[in-house]
């Protein structure tokens, strides 16, 4: 990694999306839980969570391993100096 400071800076903004997904992902499930009906939907509510999970959690984990990546790597670069 060339600049240190932008990738600590970036590492920061994905585990802060990281966590705004993970907190999406609760806030839309219990709104879900309370505006669900058996009779109107013909899905189970099991389905409703595993959509949710593939549009928050899912880019949330992905962002979360590239922070991960990115911070190993900046710590790999600085210790090799």
């Amino acid at each position: 990694m060339k600049n240190t400071k932008t990738c600590k800076i970036i590492c920061k903004i994905l585990y802060a999306a990281s966590i705004v997904l993970a907190a999406a992902f609760v806030i839309s499930i219990i709104v879900d839980r309370y505006t669900y009906d058996n009779v109107l939907t013909s899905a189970p509510f099991y389905a409703a969570v595993l959509a949710r999970t593939v549009e928050f959690l899912l880019p949330g984990v992905i962002a979360l391993v590239a922070a991960i990546i990115i911070n190993k790597k900046i710590k790999n670069n600085s210790s090799q100096h």
